[in-house]
């Protein structure tokens, strides 16, 4: 059962990293004036895409614990 739940969990995962860096794909060929080549613009979205995982796998989770 906890492998299902950490398989899921892993796949959550790529998917948003997948997403995010498809957003910055978009806003990349479409915002600016000068536009990028499309090879440029796979470069940076991918590094973006995998900076956030990297970051999201080193970072700690932020938690707000209440003492009261």
């Amino acid at each position: 059962m906890k492998t299902d739940i950490s398989y899921i969990n892993k796949i959550k995962k790529l998917l948003k990293y997948i997403l995010l860096s498809f957003i910055i794909f978009v806003s990349l060929r479409y915002i600016p004036q000068n536009k990028l080549n499309i090879g440029e613009t796979l470069k940076i979205s991918s590094i973006g895409g995998i900076s956030f995982a990297i970051l999201d796998v080193i970072s700690p989770s932020v938690s707000i614990q209440n003492n009261n």
